[in-house]
């Protein structure tokens, strides 16, 4: 009886997974809808009135794969069953870094962005004639000042998807993805079943091309609540 129905079962998946590719197919995983959004959903936290990198305790779980790592929790749900799904298919990778509160951002930013001070190329104080200018045009033409310039895209203080805990930034073998990793291609595949997107400006070939960067975009179709608050296990 047992036999009959698995065969009976497996050639219902067989015929209606005829002509589709395999890595995006899989019956135990079943697809939350498209992404409300192509990038951070963050719509429904600002009419809660929170604020960016100021996330209470109580929205936030710690993602069992990398303790010390917390997601937004509808987002952290949606990751949880992104993560079951690749290992399910074999495939990978880990969360590395995910919620930045404001601190973080503040000190991201200062370590990324170090300050460079900036002088005029030529003094517009000195005249073509070689007269010395007035004391106090050479007081203002000594003056510096300072610019901050990223040697990595760095999101200013406040304006981080990090800071509202539904950005992570993903490593595979403890190192960033690339846009030729395999858990990368695997990911562009499927995330989108769980309503996380690769944000446009972080796209492939772009100026900014980030293939580690990805974002929760919300779901169109709700999953079920988390099963322990601030600790959702697979």
């Amino acid at each position: 009886m047992i036999a009959s129905f698995a065969a009976s079962l497996l050639l219902a998946v067989s015929t209606a997974t005829a002509g589709m590719p395999a890595a995006t197919f899989t019956t135990t995983f079943p697809d939350q809808g498209s992404p409300i959004a192509d990038e951070a959903l963050t719509e429904d936290l600002l009419e809660a009135e929170y604020e960016n990198g100021m996330l209470p305790e109580t929205t936030l779980v710690e993602i069992a794969s990398n303790p010390g790592c917390f997601i937004e929790k509808e987002a952290a749900e949606a990751w949880m069953r992104l993560e079951r799904h690749a290992l399910h298919d074999g495939v990978e990778f880990t969360a590395a870094w995910c919620y930045r509160n404001i601190k973080t951002q503040r000190r991201t930013y200062r370590r990324n962005c170090p300050l460079v001070v900036t002088s005029p190329v030529e003094d517009p104080a000195v005249p073509e004639s070689g007269d010395p200018p007035p004391t106090d045009e050479v007081e203002e033409a000594d003056e510096v000042s300072h610019t901050r310039v990223c040697r990595v895209p760095t999101a200013t203080p406040g304006n981080s998807n990090h800071g509202w805990g539904r950005a992570v930034d993903i490593t595979a073998d403890e190192a960033l993805l690339t846009c030729e990793s395999d858990a990368f291609l695997w990911l562009v595949a499927n995330a989108s079943r769980y309503g996380w997107v690769h944000p446009r400006w972080a796209a492939c070939e772009a100026d900014k091309e980030e293939a580690w960067h990805w974002e929760w975009g919300g779901t169109k179709n709700a999953g079920p609540n988390l099963s322990r608050r601030n600790h959702y296990m697979v």
